[in-house]
């Protein structure tokens, strides 16, 4: 039975391979290697979402089209059971996040020389918060 690691490892790159063709050679590698035993594909050390996600996530400076709430829900699944994305609403707690960042601003489009504050993407945040919440995965 593949490992947890290369099921999600895999669903990445399908996930690559739907917004970017030229992948699929990438992933039918890896298919193929792993069906025979040779796996070399890096894992985490401290098996953490966060961890995972920046060995084998989508890059969003080359994929920034694409929506990686979809590729981590289906990660969640995988590793800790079927419904915990839903569970835990990645969708809505980015937009929750996205929404506090623009309260801040608003005096900045409203008030002369108000500052503007900066803040990291939504989905970082958020990739923290569940290495913080879950517990490490098997």
């Amino acid at each position: 039975m593949p490992s947890k690691e290369f099921l999600c490892i895999q669903a990445a790159n399908k996930f690559r391979v739907k917004h970017a063709r030229g992948k699929f050679e990438k992933l039918w590698v890896i298919v193929c290697q792993y069906k025979q035993g040779v796996t070399a594909l890096p894992l985490p050390e401290a098996k953490t979402v966060l961890n995972l996600w920046h060995l084998h996530g989508i890059e969003r400076r080359k994929y920034g089209q694409c929506n990686p709430v979809e590729l981590l829900n289906q990660w969640l699944d995988i590793l800790y059971g079927e419904g915990t994305a839903d569970k835990l609403d990645i969708e809505g707690r980015c937009s929750q996040i996205g929404q506090r960042h623009a309260r801040v601003n608003i005096p900045y489009y409203t008030e002369e020389n108000a500052p503007h504050f900066y803040f990291r993407n939504p989905f970082d945040c958020i990739l923290e918060q569940l290495s913080a919440e879950l517990s490490g995965y098997e």
